[in-house]
């Protein structure tokens, strides 16, 4: 009778696992694959990011339009908003009239802050204070529509986000005409 051989287990003297050419070759397709994946999702957060400023800024934009409307001419022009302590403060920006130029800044949540004069809203840009996100500035103008000397052309510039590098900046201009109430 044939007795079966033992065979000998055979060991490698090679460590088990991957070796360094491996691990490279590994990690470079796994790169390969990974990097424009991540550079995919970064520019759809940055295109989200980008959606949610114009958004706010039509809301902003809005929000300037109904109070410039509801205002008469030489009253003056108020945003107002609601403290933690649930309070409002108003915020005046000055008397209503045509050839005007209002600054004011609102939060990320399109909440106004607070009204500024026109060296304080450069300076705000690159310098928020408080909550600042955007600033808004605020021309009305005559209109010169002939036989409607009440209207005003509205423009809302929207300066977003303001701690932004001034190259990613970005504006919206909303333009609107309204008619100035009379006094």
């Amino acid at each position: 009778m044939h007795r079966p051989r033992k065979h000998a287990s055979h060991r490698s003297s090679r460590p088990a696992g991957f070796s360094l050419v491996e691990t490279v070759l590994a990690l470079g397709l796994l790169a390969t694959v990974l990097l424009p994946l991540l550079g995919v999702m970064g520019s759809t957060s940055l295109r989200q990011q980008r959606t949610v400023d114009r958004s706010l800024a039509a809301y902003i934009g809005a929000s300037v339009f109904e109070v410039i409307a509801r205002t008469r001419t030489g009253q003056p022009v108020r945003f107002s908003r609601v403290l933690e302590d649930g309070k409002i403060e108003d915020i005046p920006l000055g008397e209503l009239q045509a050839d005007a130029i209002y600054y004011v800044s609102f939060d990320r949540e399109a909440n106004p802050v607070r009204s500024l004069s026109p060296s304080e809203a450069e300076a705000a840009i690159s310098r928020p204070v408080n909550d600042e996100a955007y600033v808004v500035e605020i021309a009305l103008q005559s209109a010169e529509i002939e036989n409607r000397p009440e209207l005003a052309e509205v423009r809302v510039t929207i300066a977003s986000p303001i701690e932004a590098r001034k190259q990613d900046r970005r504006s919206e201009v909303l333009t609107t005409l309204t008619a100035l109430g009379r006094k």
